[in-house]
């Protein structure tokens, strides 16, 4: 141990950082995706992988049954604290998704087996190849089509909804004994011990640091009803879809969640705003601008536009060689026959 807190390690001659940040310096606005040399990476294609990566934890939360209502955040700030560490041209978003998954069972003390882990994972990446429920619809201002033409199996395009539906009920569960299902399990492992590195193996703070913990004391404090709490805490949800827990404060986050709320339920509903603003007694009157920004940034997802592709669909990775699952892959050929 160093003797500023940190730990060495002699694994591939890297240093673990231990250092907690919170957020980013708020001078940082690049991420290292952004700053890929060998692979143009913009920002539209970073927010549609990050948009990718935070559906398929959301889908997997769900069907995993996880008792935690924080297990969704837990999940998502380790996801996104990784991609501000490493780019998108090393990592793909579906095996970080993966590990982020199974660390985040262990954070919140909810027992989830690995198998269970690589199958409804399995089972996501043949809804998205089949893209069960995508409906085709005229996008303005992307590259929608390019993406869908490299990102779809033979049999999405000759089928129904409803055979689309019928293939994946019918699929039988990979055995664990398979070639296919060791591929995505050592993805799995090896992409958790690379964020554990990479993220110094400090967690522990993460489960406490949710906005989440700070609605009800919030809505509580301003005399709001159980309404705006539930709005508010919906709007926490969402704000995990970006890397907005990367960059702002917990407090700016459910503050800004708590507005949208009272806004959206009418005058009855109205929070004070004179002699100053009601959130300044929670964050200052200095931080006007943070909250408009996150505001903002969680409209933005009502945006079909912005958010179908990416919940609906298989997005290919940024990798440079491609990623275990990518198409052309060993585990994308052993899919074709649905």
């Amino acid at each position: 141990m160093t003797k500023d807190g940190q730990a060495s390690s002699h694994h591939h001659g890297t240093v673990v950082d231990r250092t907690i940040h919170i957020t980013l310096p708020r001078t940082t606005t690049a991420t290292p995706s952004s700053l890929e040399r060998e692979t143009t990476i913009s920002p539209d294609m970073e927010l549609q992988q990050y948009l990718h990566g935070t559906s398929l934890l959301a889908e997997a939360s769900v069907i995993l049954h996880t008792h935690s209502p924080s297990f969704f955040a837990t999940a998502c700030v380790i996801f996104h604290r990784f991609f501000h560490r490493v780019s998108l041209a090393e990592y793909d978003v579906w095996s970080v998704a993966m590990a982020c998954t199974l660390l985040a069972a262990k954070l919140e003390e909810c027992p989830i087996r690995i198998r269970n882990i690589v199958l409804v994972y399995a089972h996501l990446y043949r809804r998205r190849r089949l893209r069960v429920g995508y409906i085709v619809t005229p996008l303005d201002g992307n590259d929608a089509a390019a993406v869908e033409d490299a990102a779809c199996s033979k049999l999405a395009l000759s089928l129904t909804e409803s055979e689309k539906q019928n293939v994946i009920r019918f699929q039988t569960p990979m055995s664990q004994l398979g070639h296919v299902y060791k591929a995505w399990e050592d993805k799995l492992t090896d992409t958790e011990s690379a964020i554990l590195r990479e993220l110094g193996f400090t967690f522990y703070w993460i489960t406490d640091s949710h906005p989440h913990k700070f609605i009800l004391y919030m809505v509580k404090a301003v005399d709001a009803d159980k309404v705006v709490a539930k709005r508010a805490w919906n709007y926490c949800n969402d704000s995990f879809r970006l890397d907005l827990c990367v960059r702002y404060e917990a407090e700016i986050i459910a503050c800004a969640a708590i507005h949208m709320a009272a806004c959206d339920l009418g005058p009855e509903h109205a929070l004070p705003v004179e002699p100053e603003p009601w959130w300044v007694v929670f964050v200052g009157n200095e931080r006007g601008e943070d909250l408009s920004q996150v505001c903002n940034a969680i409209l933005a997802l009502s945006d079909p536009e912005i958010t179908e592709i990416p919940n609906r669909t298989f997005i290919p990775s940024l990798l440079r060689d491609g990623s275990f699952n990518d198409p052309g892959s060993f585990i994308w050929e052993a899919e074709q026959d649905g």
